[in-house]
């Protein structure tokens, strides 16, 4: 690290970034099919 605080927000920055795809891509993704699969079994999931 070279001591001017770059490399920590260019750290925050992706992080920040991976978050915001991760939780708009991934993980809405993942519950389209959680609440389909909850939908097809009555809320029973195995």
């Amino acid at each position: 690290m070279n001591g001017d605080g770059k490399t920590s927000i260019n750290l925050m920055n992706f992080l920040k970034n991976w978050l915001i795809n991760h939780i708009n891509d991934t993980d809405k993704s993942y519950s389209k099919d959680l609440i389909a699969k909850m939908q097809a079994t009555g809320g029973i999931l195995t």
